[in-house]
């Protein structure tokens, strides 16, 4: 074999030697190094959402508007509560000169006010049936002029209901109140008011207020 064809032929393996060298090379590169591969972008995840009722606790405040009544304790017993309402029932309900002038804190003196009305009541019927003669005396009714001794048979109406006060003033103590009476004279019954006048809780005057016969 010629020279020349020698070398033609190593270089032709030499050609293929570097063709598998160079395969293997690329082979061995794309294991070592592994080609960039495109990862996709990122997941997109859909959510399915179911509509749902929750029930949920609320405390709800309402504004009622609610009519309230005060009771207002009112102390009008010093002892005399029994006393207070025997005289309401026996004035039929007609005491309202008992709170006169009185503030609320100052209804607890009612009882007290009772007492002395029916002190001074006690006190006008007694002097009017001893004083009853002596107002009369010489008084005429329908011609006949009366004389005390010939008055008798003096009743005086003492009933704590039939003794009209015409006026008062607890804080002075002063009142005038009326009594009724009536007697009997030369057989001819009469009747008459008197007029008994309280200065400072005692008796100043008693007076002739009217007198006819019966």
């Amino acid at each position: 074999m010629k020279e020349t064809t020698k070398k033609g032929v190593a270089i032709a393996i030499a050609a293929v030697a570097g063709l598998g060298l160079a395969g293997a090379g690329a082979l061995i590169g794309a294991n070592a190094f592994p080609k960039e591969v495109e990862v996709p972008g990122p997941i997109e995840y859909k959510e399915k959402v179911v509509n749902k009722t929750v029930e949920v606790p609320v405390e709800v405040v309402r504004e009622v508007p609610v009519n309230v009544t005060k009771e207002v304790e009112v102390l009008v017993d010093n002892g005399n509560y029994d006393t207070v309402l025997e005289h309401i029932f026996d004035n039929d309900g007609k005491v309202q000169y008992l709170t006169k002038d009185l503030d609320a804190d100052e209804v607890a003196e009612i009882g007290d006010r009772v007492i002395f009305v029916n002190e001074i009541k006690a006190i006008a019927a007694a002097e009017v049936e001893k004083e009853v003669a002596d107002l009369v005396d010489k008084e005429t009714v329908n011609g006949e002029k009366l004389d005390e001794d010939d008055v008798e048979k003096v009743r005086v109406d003492d009933d704590a209901e039939d003794i009209e006060i015409d006026s008062i003033d607890f804080e002075d103590q002063d009142a005038e109140l009326l009594v009724k009476f009536d007697f009997e004279h030369d057989d001819v019954d009469y009747e008459g008011v008197a007029r008994v006048e309280f200065r400072d809780g005692v008796i100043d005057d008693i007076s002739l207020e009217s007198l006819d016969e019966e």
